[in-house]
């Protein structure tokens, strides 16, 4: 089935053609239509189809809201505020603890008309999805088979597919996405695929109408509940359906048969004590469903004409529900990046840094969590203090040289938790908003910023390094001004400069990016010292007065100034 047009009359020409129709495919799409660019994705399958993963995270609203879905996913699914986690040892039943965690009263930057998401039908809101990248404008062609991808120089160079009636179709396009799913197309062709040993397990799982609820704020939430030999998932779907499923390596039910499903899934529901009373007036609905659930990533995740999304770059065991967020994610990041490139292609390089650091810096996260909660004999608190480690390992900070003056370094432990394990990181989400943006800055802006300032455009040779013949900035510049100018020189991704997400003088609704040089400048100033004098004491430190510019006047951009400053006797060396 095709929506938009196919040239039967000759060689089908995209800017973008993207392998795949589920989340990542999808929104990949949508927003690239909608910078005007012509897209054609592919889907095997014909829509609706059904798929697992039905619990959304906090993390995937704002993405959500940019493609402005979010009033119709209110309408058609289930609001979810948190999640349930029986895990851990504790006290009730089996010796577990029990623990609810519900984001508006955990994560700080949340208000209450933005602290939920949505229980989902996979079948209803991958179309939704689809459906919406249509009315953006891609051609959208349903039971179309990718027949063969040539890559040469670490570029896509020839594909080819096949259309639903056999009909064999070879497009030219700038830039194509790998949105497979687990297929992976690229990361198999390739041989990229790297399996978590210690994450392979088996999943079945199914539909259940009539099933209870658990008590009060919990009766949307997602339910986890540690067994002796796997996990239990508990998600409600609607007032009458519930998914349920179960997680195991399979070694630890040698009796499992791949044909019989049912029988391993409902004995273990009837020998959970949480879910007796639950389950007393439950049927199940249709079929049990069974497949390998093996942890995995690629190697890479892009070249130089191609992007991999979604579960096509990696598959993170579903214990915390981090599928269709991180697709989400990666999606929007592949969209704005493609969109730089076809605008500046000389970019290429700092495309490269931005997208793979970002793209993996989702991934970790959550599979660094998931690793920790497969150590079935820790506590909750555990969880919350290694949470709160791994925010700051992630971003670079040590929390206890940033306490009192960054949003993350303050949160609890159990707020860490809340914020990892829902993959919203307020820096990285709204960078995104921004990214294509802020990717398309180059050496131009830098040299349109030193014009503003009375700089000389042309960079200072290594050996001018005393400072006695450097020029001063010739105008007094304002706070704002500052700002405005070292804005346009923290969005350049580098990555010899290794930009890590350290949040300060941070607000709602602003933050500020710093390199490790920079902040190491801002503990320098105790109330005493100059700017400049922050800068000798510095450079004393090191046994060097060689300071790069972009260094110096992402300083200045973190402070916000009353009055005028100046950027004077600043010593530069650009790297080569």
């Amino acid at each position: 089935m095709t929506h938009g047009t196919i040239n039967d009359g000759g060689v089908d020409c995209y800017d973008v053609v993207i392998a795949g129709g589920g989340p990542s495919g999808s929104t990949t799409a949508a927003r690239l239509a909608t910078y005007g660019y012509r897209v054609l994705l592919l889907e095997e399958k014909l829509f609706p189809r059904f798929h697992i993963g039905e619990s959304l995270l906090i993390g995937a609203r704002s993405f959500l809201t940019e493609l402005g879905l979010v009033e119709e996913m209110d309408r058609r699914f289930l609001k979810k505020y948190g999640g349930t986690y029986i895990w851990g040892k504790g006290k009730g039943p089996d010796a577990l603890d029990y623990w609810e965690i519900y984001w508006a009263e955990e994560i700080p930057f949340l208000t209450e008309s933005t602290s939920w998401v949505w229980q989902v039908d996979r079948a209803s809101f991958d179309e939704l999805l689809l459906r919406h990248a249509q009315t953006c404008g891609v051609t959208v062609v349903e039971e179309a088979r990718v027949s063969s991808i040539d890559i040469e120089d670490d570029t896509v160079v020839r594909l080819t597919w096949t259309d639903a009636a056999g009909a064999l179709h070879a497009p030219t396009f700038r830039y194509f996405v790998d949105a497979t799913g687990q297929t992976s197309l690229i990361a198999t062709k390739q041989r990229w695929k790297v399996y978590h040993e210690q994450l392979r397990h088996t999943a079945i799982g199914g539909r259940f109408e009539h099933c209870g609820r658990f008590p009060d704020r919990q009766i949307n939430n997602l339910v986890v509940i540690a067994r002796e030999r796997g996990w239990l998932w508990f998600i409600p779907l609607s007032d009458t359906v519930t998914s349920i499923g179960y997680v195991f390596a399979k070694s630890a039910h040698t009796d499992f048969s791949a044909k019989k499903p049912e029988l391993l899934l409902l004995k273990i529901i009837a020998e959970c004590p949480y879910l007796t009373g639950i389950m007393e007036n439950a049927r199940l609905m249709d079929k049990v469903w069974s497949w390998a659930d093996w942890s995995y990533r690629s190697r890479e995740v892009m070249g130089k004409n191609y992007f991999l999304v979604g579960d096509a770059q990696g598959f993170i065991d579903p214990i915390l529900s981090s599928g269709v967020t991180i697709a989400l994610q990666t999606a929007q990041l592949a969209a704005y990046s493609i969109h730089t490139l076809l605008k500046k292609p000389d970019h290429a390089e700092l495309v490269r840094d931005a997208y793979t650091d970002l793209a993996r810096l989702y991934f970790d996260a959550m599979y660094r969590l998931v690793c920790l909660f497969y150590d079935f004999n820790r506590s909750k608190q555990d969880y919350f203090w290694d949470s709160k480690r791994q925010l700051g390992e992630l971003f670079g900070i040590k929390f206890e040289e940033l306490y009192g003056s960054d949003l993350y370094s303050k949160m609890t432990p159990k707020q860490s938790f809340a914020t990892l394990s829902g993959l919203v990181f307020e820096g990285p989400v709204t960078d995104l908003k921004g990214s294509a943006e802020r990717l398309q800055m180059s050496v131009d802006d830098l040299a349109e910023v030193r014009a503003f300032m009375g700089l000389p455009s042309e960079t200072f040779p290594a050996d001018v390094i005393d400072g006695t013949d450097l020029p001063t900035a010739s105008q007094s510049l304002t706070g704002s001004d500052v700002l405005a100018c070292a804005g346009k020189l923290l969005a350049l991704p580098n990555r010899r400069t290794r930009l890590i997400e350290a949040w300060l003088f941070r607000s709602r609704k602003s933050i500020v990016r710093v390199s490790p040089t920079v902040y190491s400048l801002l503990k320098e100033l105790d109330g005493r010292r100059t700017i400049h004098q922050a800068f000798e004491r510095y450079a004393a430190k090191r046994s060097s007065n060689v300071l790069r510019e972009v260094d110096a006047v992402a300083f200045l951009g973190t402070l916000r100034h009353q009055n005028c400053v100046r950027l004077a006797g600043v010593e530069r060396q650009v790297p080569a």
